[in-house]
């Protein structure tokens, strides 16, 4: 299997570690994995498999209301995805990449890697607006924890959503 996770950044986080983590095992398994991410200032990959590939735009994103350069990111990344069996989005602000992608240029299956809640994005309604509507546009869900989990099943009924066993 090939798999592209989308990130926000490298910058190391809980979530990126845990992607890292994802990433490893996967690779460790025979699966194809390569990350992909808007150019960042900031990125640690030690803990990552130096067999995994890392493809990184070269513009940095901007605030979220700053949508022209947001846009560029998109354009970029989106001509940067290798074709893969799927593209899971690990922030919620990637969301947006496996729509257009999932929908406009089959780069994978979209899945979401559902780490963020709702307290994270106060006052900053673009995201919000996508953690509340991202649901619909994934072939499934996988959440890291079961409140995750029961809050996107509480959003959206319909959507198939698992959670995270490692």
């Amino acid at each position: 299997m090939k798999a592209t996770f989308l990130l926000s950044s490298l910058k190391l986080s809980g979530g990126v570690n845990v992607v890292f983590e994802l990433a490893n095992g996967l690779l460790s398994r025979g699966h194809e994995i390569t990350l992909a991410t808007p150019k960042s200032l900031h990125h640690d990959t030690a803990a990552l498999n130096p067999k995994i590939k890392i493809l990184q735009g070269s513009v940095i994103p901007g605030k979220s209301n700053d949508l022209f350069r947001n846009l560029k990111v998109v354009t970029e990344l989106n001509r940067l995805l290798p074709p893969a069996d799927i593209l899971i989005a690990t922030h919620t602000p990637t969301t947006v990449f496996t729509k257009i992608d999932g929908k406009n240029v089959y780069k994978g299956k979209p899945v979401w890697l559902l780490m963020d809640y709702p307290g994270m994005f106060q006052g900053q309604p673009y995201n919000l607006f996508l953690l509340n509507h991202a649901l619909k546009w994934h072939d499934k869900t996988i959440a890291i924890s079961r409140y995750l989990q029961e809050w996107a099943k509480r959003k959206r009924p319909s959507a198939d959503v698992s959670l995270l066993r490692i």
